[in-house]
């Protein structure tokens, strides 16, 4: 099972799922699904567009405001590792 990137001795592996493919595939085919003649119409009947786009807004700021922490952890992790004396 292969890493994402360069390895780094102070950093985690970070390895992909086996079944992430299987997420995509069901995605796919739903979306698929919804490009019949009226099937969209019909699956977004009486739902409020603008209400619904401005709570998806929202909810992806809660998806980036901790990923974004995550990539300034690791930000300041590699430059922590960067500043170390090198022994000779």
């Amino acid at each position: 099972m292969g890493g994402v990137g360069p390895r780094h001795p102070d950093l985690p592996t970070l390895r992909r799922p086996r079944l992430s493919g299987r997420t995509s595939l069901a995605l796919s085919l739903y979306a698929l699904a919804l490009m019949r003649p009226g099937a969209l119409d019909a699956e977004l009947a009486g739902v409020d567009i603008d209400l619904e786009l401005r709570r998806y807004t929202v909810l992806q700021l809660w998806v980036v405001v901790p990923l974004s922490l995550v990539v300034l952890a690791i930000r300041d992790a590699l430059a922590q590792h960067r500043a170390r004396p090198t022994a000779p």
